[in-house]
C-alpha cells in the first residue's frame, strides 16, 4: 500500500507500507538520496511477521520539497505525524546512515512510543570526510544535476562482491538515485553536513542494534562500535562483504540480524 500523508504544514510525503498489518511495525528511514524503496528488499522472514512503514523524507523519493529549506528537525517532525497517526502502541525504528540521526531525533520527541532502534551504517553524526563528500556532491547536484552525481556514489556505497553478485540491483539503484530532484538532494546532504544527534545518545533507554558491513566507508566497523559502546543497551553486528547498503546488497542476512535482534528467542 502506498500513499500520501498531508503534514500539519500543508506539505505532504510519501509513504509506502507493506508487510503483515497485525505484526510488530517498523518505521524505515532511508539514507541520503534514497526512499522508502531502499527498504524493499527486506527479507521475507521480517516483513512475513512485521508491518513495515516507509515515508520518502522531504525532497527525497516522491516526497516534493516544501518551501522552507530542508532540516533534520523538519524531517524529525515530517516522521513523527505519520507515527502518530498510522500507528498505536510502541514501534521499532530503523535508520539507514542519515536515517540514524533521523531515528535519534524522531525518539527526542516521542521517547514513549519507541520500542527499539536499529542503526545501520549510521552515526549520530558524520565523519568530516563524509561531510566533506556530502558537500561536495550537493555542489555537484546543482551544478551539473543528479545524472553527473550518481556514478560518483555507486563505487562507495556498495561491497566489491556487490558488483559481481547484484549488478542488477546496483544499476536499477543508480538510475533512481539519477531520477531525485538535484536541489532536494543538495539541500539534504548540506542539512547532513551541519547535523547531529550526539546530544540525544545519552538520553537513549531503549535496546539498540548497530549495524554496518565490512567495506562500509561512511560508517566503518570501528566507528559503529564505538558508537555502539556509547549507548546504554546496544550491540553491534558485522556483516562480512557488505558496504552502506547490507539491506539491499544481502537483504537475508540483513533481516536475520534483526529478527534475531526484534525476537531473539525465537
Amino acid at each position: 500500500m502506498s500513499e500520501y500523508v498531508t503534514l500539519d504544514n500543508g506539505e505532504s510525503i510519501y509513504v509506502e507500507e507493506y508487510g503483515d498489518v497485525s505484526g510488530e511495525t517498523i518505521i524505515a528511514l532511508h539514507g541520503l538520496g534514497g526512499g522508502g524503496y531502499f527498504f524493499s528488499g527486506l527479507s521475507k522472514s521480517l516483513t512475513s511477521s512485521s508491518r513495515v512503514i516507509c515515508p520518502d523524507m522531504p525532497g527525497s523519493g516522491l516526497s516534493k520539497r516544501g518551501e522552507r529549506s530542508i532540516s533534520f528537525d523538519g524531517v524529525a517532525d515530517a516522521v513523527v505525524q505519520p507515527i502518530q497517526r498510522k500507528t498505536v502502541g510502541q514501534i521499532t525504528l530503523i535508520g539507514h546512515s542519515m536515517g540514524t540521526i533521523t531515528a535519534l531525533k524522531v525518539y527526542s520527541r516521542i521517547p514513549n512510543r519507541i520500542r527499539s532502534m536499529i542503526f545501520v551504517g549510521g552515526l549520530p553524526t558524520a565523519l568530516s570526510e563524509a561531510q566533506a563528500r556530502v558537500r561536495d556532491r550537493a555542489a555537484l547536484a546543482r551544478s551539473a544535476s543528479m545524472t553527473a552525481v550518481a556514478p560518483t556514489i555507486v563505487p562507495v556505497v556498495f561491497a566489491r562482491r556487490s558488483f559481481q553478485v547484484i549488478p542488477d540491483k546496483i544499476s536499477m539503484f543508480q538510475r533512481l538515485l539519477a531520477l531525485s530532484d538535484a536541489e532536494g538532494y543538495a539541500q539534504t546532504a548540506l542539512a547532513l553536513a551541519d547535523a547531529s544527534a550526539a546530544d540525544v545518545v545519552h538520553q537513549v533507554r531503549v535496546p539498540c542494534l548497530c549495524v554496518t558491513g565490512t567495506e562500509d566507508r561512511y560508517a566503518p566497523p570501528a566507528a559503529v562500535r564505538e558508537f555502539a559502546d556509547s549507548v546504554a543497551d546496544a550491540c553491534y553486528h558485522e556483516l562480512k562483504d557488505c558496504a552502506h547498503m547490507p539491506f539491499f546488497e544481502a537483504p537475508d542476512l540483513f533481516g536475520q540480524a534483526v529478527q534475531e535482534f526484534l525476537c531473539p528467542t525465537k
